[in-house]
């Protein structure tokens, strides 16, 4: 960022959200997603805090499948796309 960018409150919670959520082996889909630059930093903690959502509704998913459902949405999609996909597995 140049000197003087200003920041959104939100982007820096996401920012934040997502930092801590590197800390956590069992996120390194995300991690790597987000290292190679194939999704947002918004996606990833949207996929993050909805792979607990759906995970007792597909208990034979592991957690790297569901967060790599999640990041396989079109990126033009954004957190919203993942927000639908929960409902969507959810409501099944």
């Amino acid at each position: 960022m140049e000197a003087g960018t200003m920041v959104e409150p939100r982007d820096v919670k996401t920012m934040a959200v997502v930092a801590q959520a590197y800390g956590d082996r069992r996120n390194a889909v995300v991690v790597d997603a987000v290292r190679e630059g194939s999704c947002t930093v918004a996606v990833a903690r949207a996929a993050v805090s909805n792979a607990d959502k759906v995970a007792p509704v597909l208990p034979g998913a592991s957690r790297d499948e569901l967060l790599g459902h999640f990041l396989q949405l079109d990126p033009a999609l954004g957190s919203r796309g993942v927000s639908a996909l929960t409902r969507m597995i959810i409501a099944q």
